[in-house]
């Protein structure tokens, strides 16, 4: 064997092993599984993002895949722009650039790496959602269950569902995980069996998310249904269809009263997000242009003078930390998908306006995602993100193709 062989045959393995601990990575994003705070966020870097960055090193000789970012996907053009901007804005206020670099590369990097699989691997990475959402489901399923048991059963299993205690978590998530598994109904050819599985976990995920009460979950799930009923284009089935769904939510509610998993007090305490923003304002107002920095120490006031870490409101966040080009560039990475699905060349991609939806509403009250380390929201945007930019990449090898018989 001469060593141009040896070579060829090292990469390959490399590819196959990189392959698989990106998927690793991708099934433990969208499951929750063994969810420990600072050890989830390592488990993401030592998986989907390093062996992507192996992966990228191993095929330098051939960058076809970055070229066809760049060349083919608007949206991977806003979400770099966004990046850059956030580097200038880091660089001007005079913050730790290169802790700020990291991160923006982490979270680039991650996207490249979801977009990578979803265009080579379509069907392995609609199995990994597959599996990473029931197992999520039985995990959530679970803890929900164990929640009004009367004693605890004990168990070691590690999760999602461990955040029960924090209903807004639990709802956003299992929400989330709701739409995600209808979305990839829609998105593939399942067989009978497996198609019933997905809309069992499905209704499962929607219950529980309904159960917690959570008022973050029915702005999530209403944006969801706004943007489908958008991109439909029918004013009339708009209408009947947001009503339909306003007494859907209604219903459940009524019926999860006694059983919720939070009381109203608790509600109104997480609620309480009016005085943060209208407290924030002043420091946004005196720092429009370049923002007050990604690494900004300060707390935020909300109501009774209770301090708080972030926002609540991931707009805001953009246009606090990063400023109006910030903020504006944040906000494209929703309204372009939406676009291009109604008035462009992405209609076939209409089952990912459930996800676009979702992550828009929840993150006008609540999730920390902006631009953040690793955690348990980001198959909420950053997956989606990724998900989309693959499909921008076939649809212009299609155009592409058309163009040329």
């Amino acid at each position: 064997m001469n060593v141009k062989d040896a070579l060829s045959g090292s990469r390959d393995y490399i590819t196959k092993a990189s392959l698989g601990m990106m998927v690793l990575g991708v099934f433990l994003v969208v499951s929750g599984n063994f969810y420990i705070e600072n050890a989830f966020t390592t488990k993401i870097y030592l998986t989907v993002i390093f062996f992507t960055i192996v992966m990228a090193i191993v095929d330098f000789h051939r960058l076809g895949f970055i070229q066809r970012l760049v060349a083919d996907s608007t949206l991977f053009k806003i979400l770099s722009s966004l990046m850059l901007w956030c580097l200038v804005s880091s660089w001007v206020v005079s913050e730790d650039f290169s802790k700020i670099f990291l991160r923006l590369l982490c979270i680039t990097v991650f996207v490249m790496g979801v977009a990578w699989l979803r265009f080579y691997h379509q069907q392995l990475f609609y199995r990994v959602l597959y599996l990473g959402v029931v197992v999520a489901t039985l995990l959530l399923a679970y803890s929900f269950f164990d929640f009004y048991a009367d004693k605890s059963f004990k168990s070691r299993l590690r999760g999602f569902g461990l955040d029960t205690r924090n209903p807004v978590v639990v709802g956003i998530v299992s929400g989330g995980l709701s739409v995600l598994a209808y979305a990839l109904l829609r998105a593939s050819t399942w067989s009978r069996m497996a198609s019933h599985g997905l809309k069992l976990c499905a209704v499962i995920l929607f219950v529980v998310s309904i159960f917690t009460w959570s008022k973050t979950v029915v702005l999530g799930f209403s944006a969801a249904v706004i943007f489908y009923l958008i991109s439909r284009g029918d004013v009339k089935k708009f209408f009947n269809s947001f009503v339909a769904m306003v007494v859907v939510f209604a219903f459940f509610m009524w019926l999860s009263d006694s059983w919720r998993l939070v009381n109203l007090d608790s509600i109104s305490t997480l609620s309480n997000r009016l005085p943060i923003w209208i407290n924030s304002m002043d420091t946004i107002r005196s720092n429009l242009l370049f923002g007050s920095g990604l690494d900004y120490e300060g707390s935020f006031i909300g109501g009774r003078g209770k301090p708080m870490e972030h926002l609540h409101n991931s707009y805001l966040q953009a246009l606090f930390y990063t400023g109006v080009a910030g903020f504006a560039l944040f906000s494209a990475m929703y309204i372009y998908p939406l676009a291009s699905i109604c008035f462009g060349r992405m209609k076939r991609s209409r089952h990912l306006v459930f996800l676009f939806g979702f992550a828009a509403g929840v993150q006008l009250v609540e999730v920390h995602v902006f631009l953040s380390r690793p955690n348990f929201y980001w198959f909420l945007l950053w997956l989606p993100i990724g998900w989309f930019i693959a499909e921008e990449l076939e649809a212009s090898e299609r155009i592409r193709g058309e163009r040329d018989k």
